[in-house]
């Protein structure tokens, strides 16, 4: 009997749309409340069931049923047609098993032929009585055997449909269209490649962390199943260490939004650039309020955060949005912005294609043994859509190695920005004593300095 478009509830008669996925499964009409199952041929069968009505106090809803009401989810997709996938394979799985039960009894009673001819031939008995056995054995064994590969090909061509018909997961989405070629010739020569790969993560710069490899094959990597990161937690917790401050990755320090243009003009007339922890005591001697970021991933930690989600800040933290350089919006850590839910999900593969600069404005592929990264995707944020990007991309076999102290880019940032000053102000003589000096004589002193310095460079002195 022909499915029809539409099916109603046996109980109160409303109408919902016919689903293929609802067949064989019991369901809870959305109107009246009551349990009904979906048959095959599109009729409903009541399902009785004592005590349907709610009792007071009790929830209406039900995770084990199925509510018409609302339409599937993307993880319900994806649980459904992996449960499919397990079925096919099942079958396939008890198909071969017949098919070799039945190869096994052909050739038991194949050799009792052998035997059977091997007496009769003893016994003197007729070649023609024997020929026409054995032609007749040898006959049924081979349209076993067609049988066997016409139905093992009708299960491989439906499993291939079906495949093809499946559409990816969000995670395997994100791994295809992050490692989708690039067909247009002015992206390919330098150095646009591998900005456009770039673009299509969700960090575009790293601050104090090296930029991730580029992965040319890393759709084939294997995907983890997408773990649901409480992200409530998360946010509670940054704020209630930087609340209102705002990341100035020259210092490696945090620092409240209302005092970063004072920080900035003091550095400017800050004499002893070569000595940044001087400056540092300063600040804390104009009770400016601020924390080194490579402190944060330890207080983290301690509020009970995972090392995987330290990670996770830290690299939000750290990294800028766009090729613009414009500052990440961090997903509501510092700023306005905010998620309702985060899910991660990390991937690895073996033997991938790595795009690197051989020399100057000319790429080169090199093979990387192992390779690993992570896929973060935000639904419900404000100002900017639902969706799922690469994160993170490392050489290696996980991404839990790189979870340690060590590796975490607000610390890696702290240190680069240490030697960045060493590099561009080097010590010309020995500092000053910070407890001695005057905020209010800072520009005075500079002017002092360097008149003497002049006067030193006329009379010959060192």
């Amino acid at each position: 009997m022909k499915m029809t478009a539409s099916f109603g509830c046996p109980y109160c008669d409303k109408q919902y749309p016919n689903n293929p996925l609802l067949i064989g499964r019991k369901v809870r009409c959305s109107g009246c409340k009551n349990v009904f199952q979906l048959q095959g041929d599109g009729t409903v069968e009541k399902i009785e069931i004592a005590a349907q009505k709610p009792q007071a106090g009790e929830s209406t809803g039900s995770t084990s049923r199925t509510d018409l009401a609302q339409p599937l989810t993307s993880r319900q997709k994806s649980r459904v047609k992996k449960n499919i996938t397990k079925r096919i394979e099942k079958s396939r799985s008890a198909l071969r098993d017949a098919a070799n039960e039945a190869i096994a009894a052909q050739s038991k009673e194949q050799q009792n032929v052998s035997e059977a001819l091997e007496a009769k031939n003893t016994e003197h008995k007729s070649t023609h009585e024997l020929e026409v056995h054995l032609s007749g054995s040898n006959a049924s064994a081979a349209q076993a055997k067609k049988i066997m590969l016409l139905v093992s090909a009708v299960f491989s061509l439906a499993l291939i449909i079906y495949l093809l018909n499946v559409e990816p997961t969000p995670e395997r989405a994100a791994l295809n269209a992050f490692a989708q070629s690039i067909e247009d010739p002015a992206l390919v020569k330098y150095p646009h490649r591998m900005l456009e790969y770039r673009s299509r993560m969700w960090l575009y710069t790293r601050d104090g962390v090296d930029l991730p490899p580029i992965i040319l094959n890393a759709n084939k990597a294997s995907l983890s199943d997408s773990n649901e990161v409480d992200w409530a937690q998360i946010i509670q917790t940054c704020k209630k260490y930087v609340d209102g401050m705002s990341l100035m990755p020259l210092f490696g320090i945090f620092v409240h939004s209302d005092r970063q243009a004072s920080v900035e003009r003091m550095w400017k007339k800050y004499p002893y650039k070569h000595d940044v922890s001087s400056f540092y005591n300063l600040l804390k001697k104009n009770e400016v309020k601020f924390l080194a970021c490579n402190k944060l991933p330890d207080l983290l930690a301690k509020d009970g955060l995972s090392p995987r989600d330290v990670y996770l800040v830290s690299l939000l933290l750290a990294g800028t949005l766009d090729k613009d350089g414009n500052p990440s919006l961090d997903f509501g850590i510092l700023s306005s912005y905010t998620a309702d839910k985060a899910f991660v999900s990390e991937f690895a593969g073996q033997r991938g294609v790595e795009l690197v600069v051989e020399r100057a404005e000319e790429y080169a592929i090199s093979m990387a043994e192992q390779y690993c990264g992570m896929i973060v995707g935000f639904t419900g944020m404000r100002g900017s859509p639902d969706e799922w990007r690469v994160l993170d991309i490392r050489l290696g076999e996980s991404m839990s190695q790189y979870y340690e102290e060590k590796f975490n880019p607000l610390v890696l940032l702290r240190n680069k920005a240490r030697v960045d000053l060493r590099k561009k102000f080097p010590r010309e003589e020995k500092a000053l004593n910070p407890q001695n000096i005057n905020p209010e004589e800072v520009e005075f002193n500079q002017e002092q300095r360097i008149e003497e310095q002049r006067q030193r460079a006329g009379e010959g002195q060192p």
